[in-house]
Formats: structure tokens, sequence, C-alpha cells
């Protein structure tokens, strides 16, 4: 089963199948959240999840304007996963917390998000191209 721990390893994520939307996201949300100038997420059925530890969530709205909750260690400050209103039935994780090398080779993106953010510098293109964001979402 794919799991995935914060920085400090006292909170983590695990799940029970591998999922069939998996993204790079350039919305600002994604990229204070990542610390990065992308974010990239896998969405996972909430029934497939399991966390482990104490988790603290903060609400913000996205680019999108919709509320976004972030459930994050609270010692060491890693997002682990995502949800909102628009999928309720749905977890976003975070794919850098992945503990395993052999997850993220079977977890390439399928798409782009966003990527009217995108910085010219990234010429590297994966799959699908959304400038926002990906039909349904």
């Amino acid at each position: 089963m794919p799991k995935g721990s914060c920085l400090c390893g006292k909170s983590g994520v695990e799940f029970k199948t591998y999922p069939e939307f998996k993204i790079l996201c350039y919305c600002t949300d994604c990229k204070k959240v990542s610390g990065s100038i992308f974010g990239c997420s896998i969405l996972i059925p909430k029934s497939e999840v399991t966390t482990k530890g104490s988790l603290k969530q903060v609400t913000v709205h996205a680019e999108s304007g919709r509320p976004i909750t972030n459930s994050f260690c609270p010692d060491c400050g890693t997002t682990l996963f995502r949800e909102g209103p628009i999928l309720p039935d749905t977890i976003i994780i975070k794919t850098g917390v992945l503990d395993d090398a052999v997850d993220f080779e079977n977890l390439k993106p399928m798409g782009e998000a966003y990527t009217c953010n995108r910085p010219e510098w990234v010429t590297h293109r994966v799959g699908e191209q959304y400038v926002g964001a990906p039909p349904g979402l």
C-alpha cells in the first residue's frame, strides 16, 4: 500500500489504490503549499485513504475562488493532503510526501493545470495542458 509522511515523520497518509488522476499544477495556491513553482497531486477516493498521527487544518480560497482545506503536520508543517467541496469524496494527496521512489514512477502526471502561471523557462510539457483548472475541478 503506497504511503507518505511528513518531514518529521509524526504524521502520514496511506492509500489502497493507485489514482487515475495525477496532475502538475501551477496555480498560486499549489505553489505556496509546495514551496516550489508547481504542485504535484494525485486524487484518491476518501474511502481508500487512512491517516497517521495528528493533523492540523487550514481552509483558504484557492485561485479558482473555491474553498480548499489543507491538512498538515502540526509539528513540522508539511502539507500531506487537501480536500474541498468541489470533490467531496476525494482526497488530494501531495505526491512529494510519498516515501517510496517506486511510487513516483507509477504516478506520472497526466497533465498540467494553470499553465498560464507556468514560468517560460519551464519548457518540458506533460500530457494535457489546461490554462486554468481541468474540467470538473
